[in-house]
């Protein structure tokens, strides 16, 4: 199924008392700018490890049949009826003072309102419309120092993005995405180390995302084993078994 390289829905939800709590303690201080914006993906700084720790240590559990585990938590949020020009990879500086890709996600959808979309594309050009010989643009990334001591973000972005704000080329000129998909699910393992950017319509988006590492720290190989490996994983929360 063409879906499970980019996409595999979960029923999995977040701890009900912890959603309450957070919505009643925190959500008011960001929703109204995203609510009366028109605000791309954003972090938000909001802490989610101290207010989801039974989400988290659950996911933990879902996941331990197949040896992976929660590497970072993250809340992202974005205004209604937005198509999101951030197309990036996701990754890290690994130890050894190299950028590595994070392969994979856990996204928990269920305080978003409206439809949830994602776009990937396979392979990009490093530049539009002509490739300059440069190198590879997931080589350079920009790095975003972790506020936890982990190490830093990498948000791998294309060269092009800077013409596309600028005006100098459109989206006309940026290839088709090579899949997309609108979430229905609470949530979903989504692929990270391809090229993707978020669309969202009818309301606006909130995300408690997960990304995921193997149990004893190793980065590559994430996304392939977790596709190898879903059927031993509850049929009841991985939803396409």
């Amino acid at each position: 199924m063409l879906q499970n390289n980019y996409i595999i829905p979960l029923n999995i939800s977040i701890d009900t008392t912890e959603k309450e709590h957070f919505v009643n303690d925190r959500f008011k201080d960001f929703v109204d700018k995203f609510e009366t914006g028109n605000l791309d993906l954003t972090h938000v700084n909001s802490n989610p490890q101290q207010y989801f720790k039974n989400t988290i240590a659950r996911v933990n559990q879902f996941l331990r049949p197949i040896d992976l585990v929660v590497y970072r938590v993250t809340m992202f949020m974005s205004s209604s009826n937005v198509i999101g020009e951030n197309i990036h990879c996701d990754g890290i500086v690994d130890t050894n003072g190299n950028v590595a890709m994070l392969e994979a996600r856990i996204n928990l959808y269920e305080m978003s309102a409206g439809v949830s979309g994602i776009e990937w594309w396979d392979s990009l050009p490093n530049r539009i419309p002509q490739d300059d010989g440069q190198q590879p643009w997931w080589q350079a990334p920009k790095l975003i120092p972790n506020p936890n001591g982990a190490h830093p973000f990498v948000i791998c972005l294309p060269p092009f993005r800077h013409d596309l704000r600028s005006g100098k080329i459109s989206w006309n000129q940026v290839p088709k995405p090579d899949f997309d998909f609108e979430i229905a699910s609470t949530g979903a393992f989504v692929r990270t180390n391809r090229p993707h950017r978020i669309v969202q319509s009818g309301g606006i988006r909130v995300t408690l995302s997960m990304s995921l590492i193997f149990q004893d720290g190793r980065l590559q190989g994430v996304w392939d084993h977790i596709q190898r490996n879903q059927h031993l994983l509850h049929n009841d929360t991985t939803t396409n078994l």
